[in-house]
């Protein structure tokens, strides 16, 4: 289920708070780039990929369809 933070910053972000955006990154990072870091095995690779994971995610996140929780979608991103 969505987080409703999550789901109040999302909203933000499509209506065009970077700020929102940037809370976003600040809660989800450390899980993100652990999450990379089990399945790459290093640090670089997985500072990459965490980096690649938000760039997708400031892309593409007004698509995003509330099916599911954020972190879901983040961690298929991955």
């Amino acid at each position: 289920m969505l987080n409703d933070e999550d789901f109040i910053f999302i909203k933000d972000f499509i209506n065009g708070s970077e700020n929102a955006f940037n809370k976003l990154v600040m809660k989800h990072q450390k899980s993100i780039y652990w999450h990379a870091r089990r399945l790459l095995g290093n640090h670089m690779d997985a500072d990459e990929v965490t980096q690649e994971v938000f760039l997708s995610m400031y892309k593409s996140l007004k698509k995003f369809n509330f099916d599911s929780a954020l972190s879901t979608w983040l961690y298929k991103i991955i």
